[in-house]
């Protein structure tokens, strides 16, 4: 919920600005696969870590974004494609 609502933040702020919002969802990307890759690589997992994986963190909020959908195109069907009754939304 942090994640989205950290990232709904962001794309509240650059609205009007789809590159803006466009590097935002990319920087944020990059940023959790190479935090991921890196506790891969150090082997920092541990099993008692109460976070979801850095994959679902990028995935699962990134497909929540209506901007997301606009931006890239994204229709049904497509592997990310999430339902907008099925999107989450918080405020």
């Amino acid at each position: 919920m942090a994640d989205y609502a950290g990232m709904r933040c962001v794309l509240n702020i650059l609205e009007g600005d789809p590159e803006g919002q466009k590097e935002a969802m990319e920087a944020w990307a990059k940023t959790w696969a190479r935090l991921g890759t890196e506790k891969y690589v150090s082997g920092s997992i541990t099993p008692i870590d109460v976070h979801s994986a850095d994959s679902l963190r990028i995935d699962a909020v990134i497909a929540s974004m209506d901007e997301f959908y606009e931006l890239y195109d994204i229709k049904e069907g497509d592997k990310m494609y999430v339902a907008p009754e099925n999107r989450l939304k918080l405020w």
